[in-house]
């Protein structure tokens, strides 16, 4: 890695960390990292200097300037590792003050198998049957309001898959009118049994999905994600990547999918130049 700085008013440094792939031949930088508020006019140069080396892969223009987004015919996706597990009945939405241990990614030609493998590797393997030990698993929704037309189309694929689905009484209301059955539970201060933490403890929620409104270890939010890492449920906390989740889980159900070296991807010479047309698959998780 090569850590390029740049001398802003007052002394401030700016950092801009360029990460190489040693392992190609020219060599060619694998990521690049801005940080510190790095002007927009700094960064661009040094993208033109790296194009006109040859280091950051892409068309150039007539004067060595880059004219295309270089898109690979493969997609990564890119899953922060947190110690949860490390705190038993803390509530696991990130704070600005979090750090995670690590990173992982997973890669695959399909953008779904592509997220199913960053899951894997994250240790949050999403279910693929409905089943397991002859015990039915199914799907805990609650989201926050402004997600709830977002959850339709997940909602909607998982059950097809024959997952059963439980949900709060908002989310459950907002599923039914569209459509999609589930099983509405009361809130845990309700004090009705069993609710979804009892579920949980018994082995019938596979994958929880849960967009927080709310935060905080005393909230039915946060005891519901506290349990899920205890307990080593897949969560889901942002409802793109429920819909990325719902897909990943019908891909994988369907078979034809494996594991592949990184080279395999990134020799092939055959990386795609375009200049604004998104991919069809492409998408923000």
């Amino acid at each position: 890695m090569m850590r390029l700085t740049k001398k802003l008013l007052f002394g401030i440094e700016a950092v801009l960390d360029i990460a190489y792939n040693s392992g190609s031949r020219p060599v060619q930088a694998a990521s690049i990292t801005k940080r510190q508020g790095i002007p927009k006019r700094y960064l661009e140069q040094v993208l033109q200097a790296l194009v006109r080396a040859g280091i950051l892969a892409g068309q150039r223009g007539p004067k060595g300037q880059a004219v295309g987004e270089v898109v690979p015919p493969y997609f990564s996706i890119k899953e922060a590792v947190f110690p949860f597990n490390k705190f038993p009945g803390v509530d696991v939405i990130l704070g600005p003050e979090m750090r995670s241990t690590g990173e992982v990614m997973g890669i695959d030609r399909s953008l779904a198998f592509a997220f199913a493998k960053s899951q894997i590797a994250a240790g949050n393997a999403l279910p693929v049957e409905p089943t397991r030990d002859a015990k039915d698993r199914g799907v805990f929704m609650s989201v926050r309001e402004s997600d709830r037309d977002t959850l339709i189309e997940p909602a909607r694929t998982l059950s097809r898959l024959g997952f059963t689905h439980y949900a709060t009484d908002g989310t459950g209301g907002h599923l039914a009118r569209h459509g999609v059955k589930a099983t509405i539970l009361q809130k845990i201060g309700a004090g009705a049994r069993p609710n979804v933490l009892d579920l949980m403890a018994n082995g019938q929620i596979g994958l929880v999905i849960n967009t927080p409104t709310r935060t905080g270890w005393k909230t039915d939010e946060g005891r519901i994600r506290a349990t899920a890492v205890k307990l080593n449920i897949p969560m889901i906390t942002t409802a793109t990547a429920a819909v990325e989740a719902a897909r990943a889980i019908e891909a994988m159900r369907a078979g034809d999918w494996g594991v592949a070296a990184l080279q395999d991807y990134t020799d092939t010479g055959d990386a795609l130049v375009v200049d604004t047309k998104p991919r069809a698959e492409k998408s923000r998780v």
